[in-house]
């Protein structure tokens, strides 16, 4: 598989704030293409602690537009607003409905991710740095 572009935003909400971590999808014939979507998980810990966490918890919500890997700024229906707090790019070394193992390199970040399902919405990744 090619390295997929993503991004991590911080989306503060009227409800609190929580970050958006945004790949292209590879399983989409075309990722890339202007149609495509992005696979989305919300996240609470900030990317920066992933590292030293080296286990957190994460739920994949509803796919983003390709937009949102460049976009910051006020979200649309008084949802908040969106700031990316890193960006770059990963490499998928397994990307099935269930499990997927990413290396990502993002600023200030580099490590292999295994991101595992536990149940229908929630997810567990863990952290193995480079």
């Amino acid at each position: 598989m090619h390295a997929l572009r993503t991004v991590i935003i911080q989306h503060n909400t009227p409800g609190g704030l929580h970050f958006d971590w945004l790949i292209e999808d590879p399983s989409l014939h075309h990722p890339s293409g202007p149609m495509a979507r992005l696979w989305t998980a919300r996240v609470l810990p900030p990317p920066d602690s992933w590292p030293s966490l080296g286990r957190f918890a994460l739920s994949p919500i509803p796919s983003h537009r390709r937009a949102y890997l460049d976009y910051q700024g006020p979200v649309s229906g008084d949802r908040g607003r969106v700031q990316r707090v890193a960006q770059g790019y990963c490499l998928p070394m397994l990307w099935t409905s269930g499990r997927i193992v990413l290396n990502i390199r993002a600023d200030r970040l580099r490590a292999r991710i295994d991101m595992r399902q536990q149940s229908r919405q929630d997810w567990v990744a863990v952290v193995v740095r480079d």
